[in-house]
C-alpha cells in the first residue's frame, strides 16, 4: 500500500527529481520520517529514478535490524516488494546516545556505498533530536554525510536548534502530518522483537569462534569474555573488516571463545566479532532446526 502523503510531500518529489543528491530526513519520535522515506522511494522509483536508502534509525529500523545501520539500492519497482536491507553496519545498541560515534561512522559508511550506486540517496534517522545530545548526533551525522538536502519534519520549531547551524545545504521544512501516529514504548519493544524474530527464523548455523583466530571487540577496544558476563542471546556483529556479514546470537561463552547461531552457511574470512549490548531471547524464538556444518 502506498503511504498517504503529508503536507508538502508531493512538491518535494518534484524538487528531488530536478535536484538529486543525498537527502537526510530528520524529525522527532513518531513524526513520520520512515513513512516519508518510503513514499519518496516509491515515487522516485516509479519515476524511473534509481534511488538508494540508508536506514540509520537503530531503534526502530524499517529496512534492517534494530541496532544496525542498513542500506538498499532500489533499481526498479520489483525492489519495492521486498523492503529488506542488502548490507548493514553493526552498532549493537538501540539507543543512539550510547554510541554516537559509531552511529555517525556507520551512516557515513553506508552512504558512501550508496553514492556509488545511485545519484539519489535517502537517509532515515532516529527520533533523538531534543537537547544537547540530539543536536550533537544530528549535526555530526549531517557533517559526516555532507548532504545536498535536509528534510525537517517538525512540530512547531523543535528542530530549529539543529537547522540554525546548517549551511551550504537546501533545507525543506515540513509539518508533521496529522495522521502521524504516536506509538507506546510497549509497541516499540514489540516491533523490535518482531524484527529479530523474523531474522532468526531463518535457518541457523552453529559456530565456534576463538579469540586467537578472530578479534573480539566491544566498541573500539579488545573484549575478553572471561572478564565480563556474556549472557545467552547477546547479539554480535560478524565482520570482515568494516563490513558486517551477519548478526549472530551467543549461545555460550568460554574464557577465550564463544559459540553462536547465525543465519549464514559460513563465516569464512570473518576476522572480528563485535559484541553489542542487545540480548535476544533465543529459547522462545527458535522454530527451525540448525543447519549442520
Amino acid at each position: 500500500m502506498e503511504p498517504v502523503p503529508g503536507p508538502g510531500w508531493e512538491a518535494l518529489v518534484g524538487e528531488l527529481i530536478v535536484l538529486p543528491g543525498t537527502v537526510i530526513v530528520i524529525g522527532g519520535v513518531d513524526s513520520g520520517k520512515s513513512t516519508l522515506v518510503k513514499y519518496l522511494v516509491r515515487k522516485l522509483v516509479y519515476g524511473n529514478r534509481k534511488v538508494s536508502l540508508v536506514d540509520s534509525d537503530i531503534g526502530q529500523s524499517s529496512l534492517g535490524l534494530p541496532g544496525t545501520i542498513s542500506m538498499k539500492v532500489f533499481r526498479g519497482p520489483k525492489g519495492l516488494g521486498r523492503f529488506r536491507f542488502q548490507k548493514m553496519f553493526f552498532v549493537g545498541v538501540t539507543n543512539p546516545a550510547r554510541k554516537i560515534a559509531s552511529v555517525v561512522t556507520g551512516t557515513k559508511r553506508m552512504v558512501e556505498l550508496c553514492r556509488k550506486a545511485s545519484r539519489t540517496v535517502l537517509v532515515d534517522t532516529t527520533g533523538l533530536v531534543a537537547g544537547g545530545v540530539g543536536s550533537v548526533l544530528k549535526v555530526r551525522k549531517i557533517q559526516a554525510v555532507a548532504p545536498d538536502h535536509v528534510i525537517a519534519l517538525q512540530r512547531n520549531d523543535e528542530l530549529e536548534h539543529i537547522l540554525g547551524v546548517m549551511s551550504g545545504v537546501r533545507i525543506h521544512r515540513l509539518e508533521v502530518s496529522e495522521k502521524a501516529r504516536i506509538r507506546s514504548r510497549a509497541e516499540r519493544v514489540r516491533y523490535r522483537r518482531a524484527k529479530f524474530d523474523a531474522y532468526f527464523r531463518q535457518p541457523l548455523s552453529p559456530f565456534l569462534l576463538r579469540s586467537d583466530k578472530v578479534i573480539f571487540l566491544r566498541g573500539d577496544r579488545p573484549f575478553y569474555p572471561e572478564e565480563q558476563i556474556v549472557p545467552e542471546g547477546l547479539l554480535v556483529g560478524l565482520n570482515r573488516g568494516r563490513n558486517t556479514v551477519a548478526v549472530g546470537a551467543v549461545t555460550r561463552a568460554y574464557p577465550r571463545a564463544v559459540t553462536l547461531l547465525a543465519p549464514v552457511m559460513s563465516l569464512q574470512k570473518v576476522d572480528r566479532i563485535l559484541f553489542g549490548e542487545i540480548v535476544y531471547d533465543l529459547k522462545n524464538s527458535l522454530r527451525c532446526p540448525y543447519k549442520r556444518q
